[in-house]
């Protein structure tokens, strides 16, 4: 849903959108095919982690991340939609396929950290959730990201 009102409604967030485009361009200009896939993949890593770790308060920073994201995935889409016509999916899906259920996955284990107060062992839950989360992490998300932010670095170069 955040997606199709970023799509259509591209400048809700106005300046702050253009401030968070303005970070990321700055962030990726002039970099080479490697040096732009490490700031890639350490960006959606960080996303990602914080997305689980501050699940913690009540699983509302997760659900924020998701919509924001989910927004700015559909802003991205209408700007690209309108320079490149129908034929940017080709650019987008390879590196979404990877990258979407990575995060979608990494909010939803930080949502389900957040119903830490509904557990009456609260700090063997909590030590037992962050020890799987952290699998989860480590042997699903993290490769996902990788991938993603490799196959993205390759494609923004035809671009």
């Amino acid at each position: 849903m955040s997606a199709v009102a970023g799509f259509y409604f591209p400048g809700l967030f106005g300046e702050a959108k253009q401030e968070i485009v303005q970070e990321i361009v700055g962030l990726t200009a002039g970099k080479g095919f490697l040096e732009l896939a490490l700031v890639i993949v350490a960006n959606n890593l960080r996303v990602a982690a914080v997305g689980i770790l501050l699940g913690v308060f009540f699983g509302v920073v997760p659900v924020v991340a998701a919509v924001f994201n989910g927004y700015f995935m559909g802003v991205v889409l209408r700007d690209s939609w309108s320079g490149f016509g129908p034929g940017i999916f080709l650019f987008l899906v390879p590196h979404g396929v990877f990258e979407i259920p990575a995060l979608a996955l990494s909010f939803a284990l930080g949502f389900r950290l957040g119903f830490w107060f509904r557990v009456t062992r609260k700090s063997a839950w909590f030590a037992s959730k962050l020890k799987d989360y952290a699998a989860v992490f480590a042997y699903i998300i993290a490769p996902l990201l990788v991938a993603a932010g490799f196959i993205e670095s390759y494609l923004i170069h035809f671009l």
